[in-house]
């Protein structure tokens, strides 16, 4: 059976290609080696912060990040490791940490940005999804008064922006206590729940439709002269008009295709709890000089922060 449009790969953006997909009239079936469930999609923060927050690659983060690994404080790890794309991917990361480059990155946050946000609230009012959409803003919180006043210079000739002091802080995270300096509210910033999306997302592909062949890792493209035909597990091939690849980091199958696409694997660590109502934040949060975020979900809250690059483990 030939089919018309096979996704290989079962993450928030394979099941983004196939919603699309879907809404154009194709039939599509998604192939993951996982259940969809166990994806990395799962433990994210699940913040929609495009708007008015500079990229990771931002102006000066080689020295603060530098500093932070002093004082074993760093949010970054990094692993020595024999695999040379991993230096590649770091010496491109320095190149792009200067004012131009995240100039540009953050006029396409914004424009892609937008995008996202009106498609995540079209699947919420149009097609039925509960995504637990909350667009109350992104809650920046400083600890240290020097950062805390660039980033008020930075904030206080827009209307995009809302400049809380300690006590409004509070208010919006009544946990906090008073070792903080303030805060900023980046208005148009949204989040929603991460693992909730993955769910209702299956769940809407399956009512129109689409396949999913799980537990079937895909292996090797089939090629008839430079177009994919088919795609080939250890057992199993598939034919298809059209194969999408959305392996992540894994990419093994692009380079059978002379893609070396400059992507490596980072390690993050996530931690989900219940809170009692009035301790909630009542908007996600990204403590600043921490790098954690902090995200308020119907029946709990997830904390997310560390990343861990040149790691083996999963």
């Amino acid at each position: 059976m030939k089919r018309d449009i096979i996704i290989v790969g079962g993450g928030v953006i394979g099941l983004m290609c196939a919603y699309s997909l879907v809404k154009e009239g194709k039939k599509v079936t998604i192939i993951d080696e996982g259940k969809i469930e166990n994806s990395a999609s799962f433990g994210n923060a699940g913040l929609l912060s495009a708007f008015d927050k500079s990229p990771l690659s931002y102006p000066g983060v080689v020295l603060d990040t530098l500093k932070l690994i002093l004082k074993g404080e760093s949010p970054l790890t990094f692993h020595p490791t024999l695999d040379l794309k991993i230096y590649q991917w770091l010496w491109k990361f320095v190149q792009n940490a200067n004012e131009k480059r995240m100039k540009r990155s953050m006029e396409l946050f914004e424009i892609y940005g937008q995008i996202a946000m009106d498609l995540y609230t079209q699947m919420e009012e149009i097609d039925g999804m509960d995504l637990d959409l909350q667009k109350k803003g992104l809650l920046m919180v400083y600890t240290q008064e020097d950062t805390f006043k660039q980033k008020i210079k930075k904030c206080q000739a827009s209307e995009r922006f809302e400049i809380l002091n300690v006590k409004q802080t509070k208010a919006y995270l009544p946990c906090a206590n008073d070792n903080i300096q303030g805060s900023v509210l980046l208005k148009k910033n949204s989040h929603l729940d991460s693992k909730r999306v993955m769910l209702e997302m299956k769940k809407y592909l399956l009512s129109q439709g689409v396949e999913f062949i799980l537990e079937e890792k895909i292996e090797e493209l089939i090629f008839n002269q430079h177009e994919v035909v088919a795609v080939q597990s250890k057992h199993n091939t598939y034919k298809a008009n059209t194969v999408v690849l959305s392996t992540g980091f894994q990419t093994l199958l692009a380079q059978k295709a002379h893609n070396d696409l400059m992507l490596i694997p980072a390690k993050g660590y996530s931690l989900t709890f219940e809170m009692p109502k009035e301790l909630k934040p009542k908007t996600s949060l990204l403590f600043a000089d921490m790098f954690i975020a902090m995200t308020p979900r119907r029946h709990d809250v997830r904390i997310t922060s560390k990343l861990e690059i040149g790691s083996n483990s999963k």
